[in-house]
């Protein structure tokens, strides 16, 4: 059941959520905003809002367009490269968070796009935020994640291939091979040609017969 709000209302309630959930775009607070509420024209609303905040206006960046690819100075050295990759990472706006790393680390702000905000607030709302998409990703996760039932004697293809040495159209997994003995709930003892192996539940797959057409 979703909530009518006015104009005025409604211009407040995007405003917080926008804030809040640490400067969203035009999309993303509308979608927060239509969980519960609906207003006239609230897309323009939305567009409004977004367009007109100080904080975005400057946290803004020229996005270089797909297709243009930027040439590299062949006399810089990587580890010059490398230490201006981190300084810039520094001070880019976590998706997240909503805010730079190095102003929750020590307040360094030297764009000036937090000349008006609290450090303190800031990272206790970064960290709310931080949480609550960790916990959107952790469900994410675990909706697609299937947890394997293997038992003693059953069996498995294994993923033994050395990924530096791999060809590119060569079989990840080799097998089948038997499950000589289950250690915890994520090792098992697979029996190789050669040798018994203890390997990660991650590196098997369980064995399925060929299917064989009666025609």
């Amino acid at each position: 059941m979703r909530y009518y709000l006015p104009e005025k209302p409604a211009i407040e309630e995007m405003h917080r959520i926008h804030v809040e959930k640490g400067h969203l775009g035009i999309v993303k607070t509308i979608q927060h905003f239509s969980i519960k509420y609906c207003a006239t024209n609230q897309n323009q609303l939305a567009i409004d809002l977004v367009n007109g905040c100080d904080i975005c206006k400057r946290a803004k960046k020229q996005i270089r367009k797909y297709g243009e690819i930027g040439q590299m100075e062949p006399t810089r050295s990587w580890t010059a490269l490398a230490k201006e990759a981190i300084t810039e990472y520094k001070h880019t706006i976590h998706s997240s968070t909503g805010y730079t790393p190095s102003f929750l680390l020590d307040g360094s702000d030297p764009d000036e796009i937090y000349q008006d905000v609290d450090l303190v607030q800031a990272r206790k709302l970064a960290f709310n935020t931080s949480q609550a998409a960790h916990k959107i990703s952790k469900e994410r996760i675990e909706r697609k994640h299937k947890v394997l039932q293997l038992k003693e004697g059953d069996l498995v293809y294994e993923n033994l291939t050395d990924e530096s040495n791999k060809e590119k159209l060569e079989s990840v997994f080799s097998g089948p091979f038997e499950i000589g003995n289950k250690i915890s709930e994520t090792i098992y003892e697979i029996k190789l040609p050669n040798k018994i192996e203890r390997v990660h539940i991650g590196k098997l797959k369980p064995y399925q017969p060929p299917i064989i057409s009666e025609n």
